[in-house]
């Protein structure tokens, strides 16, 4: 009895999905925030920083967003906590909560493996 019950809920699970949906469903989660984190750089931060490899080097002062991502102890959340902060060199930016975690995920997303 106990083995079907347990072949029943294994095979309840394969067809609802729940082994591997959820590892695909936060990759494309990811990837729509790195996405949207994209747009983001291109719209509020390209004037100033180079946003990816194959963009206009950014202004003298402002470093690339792969160099920031490869500060060593940066991580996705002190990037959005540096974003919401006011610096002298940097205008203020007035970004939702899914920019800022778009963007966070974005930078991130360029660190050298």
């Amino acid at each position: 009895m106990r083995r079907a019950v347990g072949a029943s809920l294994l095979h309840i699970a394969a067809v609802s999905g729940v082994f591997g949906a959820m590892p695909v469903a936060m990759a494309q989660d990811d990837g729509a925030r790195i996405a949207l984190g994209r747009r983001t750089a291109e719209t509020a931060c390209a004037q100033c920083h180079q946003i990816d490899a194959k963009g206009k080097p950014g202004n003298a002062g402002a470093p690339s967003f792969e160099a920031i991502a490869n500060i060593r102890s940066m991580t996705e959340l002190s990037v959005k906590v540096f974003l919401q902060s006011p610096h002298a060199s940097m205008p203020m930016l007035h970004l939702s909560t899914a920019e800022l975690d778009g963007l966070g995920a974005y930078i991130m997303s360029l660190r050298r493996r």
